[in-house]
């Protein structure tokens, strides 16, 4: 009598305990932001590349490493942002699902291939195109139900929460770049095409296309002059890179400096930190844009 009294009981415990959260590494910080407004209410996503460095060329250490290993589920953008992940990611054994974002397909994993998303684009930081990330948010939940399925009601009505919100966010935002988006402006690496062309900025070019390879003097020679002849207002550096070279560029010049920040790299990690590191862009936008 007291073994099956016992016996029910470990069987209603079992029964009542909260599933087990799945263990979710993002490659990056705006992904971490993304996955977190997905996951709110059941885990918070790890994230492998600190938010202060550059994920194109970052080098992992022994213990960023390991994490890798214990991640049950993976989300990076792909090898055209975070390159030096590719061998790391190929490693990883078969029982860890590894996706990239901004390909058609996941990334191969011992033999393995299922479907992703339909975005593809010549500019990998996709978490700034309003458009993608659209998309980006669907895969996101689709991938996180069908890898934990015990959630998966959470995880949708987390999704249908978020895209509401960015909605709404995206009237916000398009009021307040509407007076400064035919102010022409040179941002310090071509990072912003998606953000740039959804709300229709002037964007006048870039230093360099990649943050690893230095422009030449030519190229900085003839943005100079543009300068000198006023067709930008402002030139914007980035906080992950010295602002030196933009200093020097705009010295003796009426144009205006401003920083921006595509990774998000002080936001808050919640439900609303994607917003919040939209927001922080725009707002960067429209006031060195309208700066007089």
């Amino acid at each position: 009598m007291i073994f099956r009294f016992m016996l029910a009981l470990v069987v209603a415990l079992s029964l009542s305990s909260p599933a087990q959260a799945l263990d979710v590494t993002t490659s990056i910080k705006p992904l971490q932001l993304l996955v977190a407004s997905i996951t709110d209410g059941i885990s918070q996503p790890q994230l492998l590349i600190p938010g202060a460095s550059s994920p194109h060329d970052y080098q992992l250490r022994p213990s960023e490493r390991r994490l890798l290993e214990q991640s049950e589920l993976i989300f990076w953008i792909g090898p055209e942002l975070e390159m030096s992940l590719t061998k790391v990611l190929q490693q990883l054994p078969p029982t860890t699902r590894v996706v990239a974002l901004a390909v058609e397909s996941e990334f191969p994993q011992q033999g393995q291939h299922s479907h992703t998303h339909d975005h593809q684009t010549s500019d990998p930081h996709i978490w700034l195109s309003p458009e993608a990330v659209v998309k980006i948010s669907q895969q996101i939940a689709k991938v996180l139900s069908e890898t934990d399925p015990t959630h998966q009601a959470t995880y949708q009505h987390n999704l249908q929460i978020f895209l509401k919100r960015l909605k709404q966010q995206n009237q916000h935002l398009a009021t307040l770049l509407e007076p400064v988006k035919h102010q022409g402006y040179f941002v310090f690496h071509d990072a912003y095409q998606g953000f740039e062309q959804h709300y229709q900025l002037n964007h006048l070019g870039a230093f360099t296309l990649s943050p690893d390879r230095r422009p030449g003097a030519r190229h900085l020679a003839e943005i100079r002059q543009q300068l000198l002849n006023q067709k930008a207002v402002c030139v914007f550096s980035e906080a992950q890179f010295s602002p030196a070279l933009v200093t020097n560029l705009i010295e003796g010049s009426q144009v205006h400096h401003g920083q921006l920040d595509p990774l998000g790299i002080n936001i808050e990690v919640d439900a609303n930190g994607y917003f919040r590191l939209l927001t922080q862009l725009a707002e960067a936008f429209q006031a060195c844009l309208s700066a007089q």
